[in-house]
């Protein structure tokens, strides 16, 4: 995992849509994925972005793990369902990615029933996936509550968005 330096294309839009991506705070060592997931959510450090990670091919490839082209916020669901995979992880915070925020991308449009339905439905999957592992001998305690912890923000992101939604939209 590596830190992220994100640029505007105009002042308007870092007015309404800032991220601090340069926020976060140092995890030291090597550690498996749960317990990197369980640093990151301690520390406040865990963005939802795919692009801010790298990992082998095989472990996406042997846990059969795609990218959904049903929703938005699948990056969010991705990386969720990757570091139960990591082995070994390290965090390097570095800006190593630029991101570039542009007017009118799914990230900085107006708010519709695709954010909350991308939100929901990452936050479904999730919790299936928490259900059916709650007793797996290789996930400790501590991981399972930060993961349940991100699922339920996962809702309370999606039921947010609701207030900014045109009332059409919604019918």
């Amino acid at each position: 995992f590596f830190a992220a330096r994100s640029f505007y294309e105009n002042r308007r839009l870092r007015r309404v849509r800032y991220e601090d991506q340069e926020a976060r705070r140092d995890i030291d060592g090597i550690m498996t994925g749960p317990d990197m997931f369980v640093a990151m959510a301690k520390k406040r450090s865990f963005r939802p972005s795919a692009c801010l990670w790298t990992i082998k091919r095989s472990l996406i490839e042997d846990a059969q793990l795609r990218f959904r082209e049903d929703m938005i916020h699948e990056d969010l669901l991705f990386t969720l369902m990757a570091f139960p995979l990591g082995n070994r992880t390290e965090f390097i915070n570095v800006p190593l990615y630029q991101r570039r925020l542009r007017e009118n991308s799914i990230m900085t449009a107006t708010f519709s029933m695709n954010n909350v339905d991308g939100m929901f439905k990452a936050g479904q999957i999730m919790w299936n996936w928490l259900n059916g592992h709650v007793s797996d001998p290789r996930y400790q305690e501590d991981f399972l509550d930060a993961m349940a912890a991100r699922i339920l923000d996962n809702f309370e992101v999606a039921a947010r968005y609701l207030w900014d939604i045109d009332q059409r939209d919604m019918k």
